[in-house]
This record gives C-alpha cells, sequence and structure tokens, in this order.
C-alpha cells in the first residue's frame, strides 16, 4: 500500500497522514488549485482554514489523498432557494447562493462535514443538478409514501402533485433529480419518504 493510499480525514481537525495520526487544516486555495482533486487538504470537512501558498503559487502542503474523487455533490436547501431569490446552493465562501457558485465535493468529503444552518434545516446533500442525469436518474421511478396517511386514509398514501395524498395508481412518479428538489408535503407523523415504483 502507497502512502498516498494511507492518508484519510479523521475529523474536521485532523487527518492521519503517511500512517500518522495528525492536526491538519484545510487549504483556503482549494476551489482554485489545480491539484485540488488529488491533496488531501482540498477536503471540505476540514473547517480550520489556513493561507500556505507559496508566492510562486504552489502549494507548500500538499498532500496526497490516493484518490482520484470526483466532486458531484452540493448541499442544497429547497427553502433557501425558494425564499432568498434561487440562492438554495452551499458555498463554503459565500454561504447559500445560486447553483453556478456553489461548492462542489467528493462523496466523502460529505461524511462528516458540519451541515450549516438553514431555512427549515431542510438542507441536504444531492448529486449536482447542472450535470445531466444517468441511469435510474433519468428515469421516473421514484414515488412519495406515508403509512401512516395511508393506513388512516384507506390507502391514500402515495403522492399527487395535483390531488395530494391519493392511491399509488395515481400517485406522480418522479426523476430521482427531482425528487432532490421537490418540496416535501406534510403527511401524519411526517413520514413521508421517498421510495421505488417497484418497492
Amino acid at each position: 500500500m502507497n502512502a498516498a493510499a494511507q492518508n484519510h480525514i479523521n475529523n474536521p481537525y485532523s487527518a492521519t497522514v503517511n500512517g500518522v495520526q495528525t492536526g491538519l487544516a484545510g487549504c483556503e486555495s482549494a476551489p482554485n488549485c489545480s491539484r485540488s482533486d488529488r491533496c488531501l487538504r482540498a477536503n471540505a470537512t476540514l473547517i480550520c482554514r489556513v493561507s500556505h501558498m507559496q508566492p510562486s503559487g504552489e502549494c507548500s502542503y500538499f498532500i496526497p489523498n490516493g484518490v482520484e474523487a470526483t466532486r458531484n455533490k452540493v448541499l442544497y436547501s429547497a427553502a433557501e432557494e425558494t425564499t432568498t431569490d434561487g440562492r438554495g446552493y452551499w458555498s463554503i465562501t459565500d454561504c447559500w447562493t445560486v447553483l453556478a457558485n456553489a461548492t462542489r465535493f467528493t462523496e466523502s468529503e460529505t461524511q462528516g462535514y458540519r451541515l450549516p444552518q438553514s431555512l427549515c434545516q431542510d438542507r441536504h446533500w444531492v448529486t449536482d443538478p447542472s450535470q445531466p442525469p444517468v441511469g435510474d436518474e433519468a428515469n421516473h421511478t421514484l414515488v412519495l409514501h406515508s403509512p401512516k396517511e395511508s393506513a388512516t386514509t384507506g390507502g391514500f398514501g402515495y403522492w399527487n402533485t395535483h390531488n395530494g395524498w391519493t392511491t399509488r395508481d395515481r400517485a406522480t412518479r418522479f426523476t430521482q433529480l427531482e425528487a432532490h428538489h421537490y418540496p416535501l408535503p406534510n403527511s401524519i407523523g411526517r413520514d413521508r419518504h421517498w421510495i421505488t415504483e417497484a418497492e
């Protein structure tokens, strides 16, 4: 196993580097760095930010993370988006902003990232909507279901965007992308959740 493969984030303030646990701060230059996809210090979980760029523009503390990760996760809040003129995406430098300015995270960076405050506390991770959907994301395969609504109203536990709670055969089908952005309706016990059409 090479040294880079051993490097990983432990918590927001420390990491294991070359097999040794150490305190580690993040990099404020990561959003503009050409090597950020390969550097452990670009991990957004590290909330301590320090400046460490050389006059030449080279990073003096590059730590390989051993993984070529895809930055395709963004933090989204439907409540923020609808009440602040479309600023429903999180940026580590600008707070709630438009999608074009949102910080893109890797899957591993979403783990343990301290979620910011949002209206209704509805912020959650979504796959970057500016990227084209692939596979199941392009298919209308999800429905909103509330077991308590279904049990209380004789089977009317599936959501229809025009009629509200209804039967399964009349439920609106959503893509994964649509589901990420759809504001969840009220339900008995607030138990509404997404299920696949096959469930």
